[in-house]
């Protein structure tokens, strides 16, 4: 009755110790899930007579010793998954004769040591993972035979020190991830000929001391991840020549003391970060060049202390992180000419004093991060024409003792964040302008003595945090022009020490 069956699906079935002897009955038999089978731990010999058999998948078996000699015998065989098989101590030699096979998933297999020589032997093999393959130190040579593999994944082989050198042989490969691959030293000279590659992720690898000059001939490569390569001291000059770069992570390269002039020849860069980079103090006065660039993340950029005014012309630029940057002092006059940028965070730059006046010529800016810019006393009156800004927290700018009087201008406000500000008395008389306004943090402010009537202006407030606001000497002083917030739904007032009564509130509450 089930010799017809083409799918056996007996996944999660953590009690299953063995298959039946006859299941080499069925003969029509594509797809057999065993992922899960925690139990079982060995296969039959009989699994090698499905000749149907197209995909196996033997993920989490995680007490299965071995796989049966005669598995080359699966000629349909396409796709092997024998991740997290922890038990598994090696590969049957003949495992090389699964002329189909495009695809093998060994990620997770800790026991596994080595790859068997014939590898190589697969020859419509396409995806490769080795991922967490901890005590792998080598691969075969034989590996540069697999004409048609697109993906190698390295990812976690702690204990490989090198590369083969006929990995150049790989012309198809497109993704090849080596990251935590702590013990890779070098890359070899010749990985410039892997002309289709288009992904290289090398982060975490804490022992690579430099890169190869033919990686600048890598036409195809489209991201390049070294974030955690902290032994990286530079970059090489060639690296302008990858002309397809979109994506370039830099973040944690803490031994990168400079970035090469030919950096502007990156004219498809879309992506640079360069988080943690504490080596670096400067940016290139030429990174104005890089015409396509959307996103700079220079978050705990802890040396620099400007920014190059030419930053201006990068035209295209959506983000700009600069959190973090303690020594950073001012913002160049030029910035007002982003004319795309949609978010400016600037979190955590306490030696900032104050904001380029013309700052409200960002129109395109939605999302303005001031948090413990505690150097900050006050904020532009332009800031008032960001008329595209949603959000501006500036909470714990303790320096800050008072906001523009046309702060009720910001039209398109939803979330103002004032929490921390300790010398802010009062708030604007128009702030009842902001009218898509929802959310008001005035958390800790406790120097605030009272607010206006026209706070009862705003009519889409869902959230109103007044905790730890300790000259609000009572409720007569709030507004009772409260009650009518008809959408507040969350009103934090603990450790309002002084609080003596309370207002007729919104029935929302």
């Amino acid at each position: 009755m089930l010799e017809s069956l083409d799918l056996l699906d007996l996944s999660g079935c953590s009690r299953l110790a063995s298959l039946p002897n006859n299941i080499d009955a069925l003969k029509y038999l594509k797809s057999l899930n065993l992922s899960g089978c925690s139990g079982l731990t060995s296969l039959l010999h009989s699994i090698g007579m499905l000749e149907s058999l197209d995909q196996l998948d033997l993920s989490g078996c995680s007490r299965l010793a071995s796989l049966p000699n005669n598995i080359g015998a699966l000629k349909s065989l396409k796709s092997l998954n024998l991740s997290g098989c922890s038990g598994l101590a090696s590969l049957p030699n003949n495992i090389g004769v699964l002329k189909s096979l495009d695809q093998l998933d060994l990620s997770g297999c800790s026991k596994l040591a080595s790859l068997p020589d014939n590898i190589g032997a697969l020859k419509s093999l396409k995806s490769l993972n080795l991922s967490g393959f901890s005590r792998l130190a080598s691969l075969p040579n034989s590996i540069g035979t697999l004409k048609y593999l697109k993906s190698l994944n390295l990812n976690g082989c702690s204990g490989l020190s090198s590369l083969p050198d006929k990995i150049d042989e790989l012309k198809s490969l497109k993704l090849l991830k080596l990251h935590g691959c702590s013990g890779l030293a070098s890359l070899p000279d010749n990985i410039g000929e892997l002309k289709s590659l288009t992904s290289l992720n090398l982060s975490g690898c804490s022992g690579l001391a430099s890169l190869p000059n033919s990686i600048g001939v890598l036409k195809s490569l489209y991201q390049l991840d070294l974030s955690g390569c902290s032994k990286l001291a530079s970059l090489p000059d060639s690296i302008g020549g990858l002309k397809c770069l979109a994506k370039l992570h830099l973040t944690g390269c803490s031994g990168l003391a400079s970035l090469p002039d030919s950096i502007d020849r990156l004219k498809c860069l879309d992506t640079l970060h360069l988080i943690g980079c504490s080596g670096l103090a400067s940016l290139p006065n030429n990174i104005d060049r890089l015409n396509y660039l959307i996103v700079l993340n220079l978050r705990g950029f802890s040396r620099l202390t400007s920014l190059p005014n030419s930053i201006g012309e990068l035209k295209s630029l959506k983000l700009l992180h600069l959190s973090g940057c303690l020594g950073l002092a001012s913002l160049p006059d030029r910035i007002d000419e982003l004319k795309s940028l949609k978010s400016l965070n600037l979190n955590g730059c306490s030696r900032l004093a104050s904001l380029p006046d013309k700052i409200g010529e960002l129109k395109s800016l939605e999302w303005l991060n001031l948090h413990d810019c505690s150097g900050l006393a006050s904020l532009p009156d332009g800031i008032v024409e960001l008329k595209s800004l949603k959000s501006l927290i500036l909470n714990g700018c303790s320096g800050l003792e008072s906001l523009p009087d046309n702060i009720g201008g910001l039209r398109c406000l939803t979330m103002l964040n004032l929490s921390g500000c300790l010398k802010l008395a009062s708030l604007p008389d128009n702030i009842g302008a902001l009218r898509w306004l929802y959310a008001l943090h005035l958390t800790g402010c406790s120097g605030l003595k009272s607010l206006l009537e026209s706070i009862g202006e705003l009519k889409r407030l869902t959230t109103l945090h007044l905790s730890g606001c300790l000259k609000l000497i009572d409720f007569a002083r709030i507004p009772a022009s409260i009650k009518h917030l008809t959408k507040l739904s969350k009103l934090y007032l603990d450790d309002c020490k002084r609080l003596q009564c309370l207002p007729e509130l919104p029935s929302t509450l």
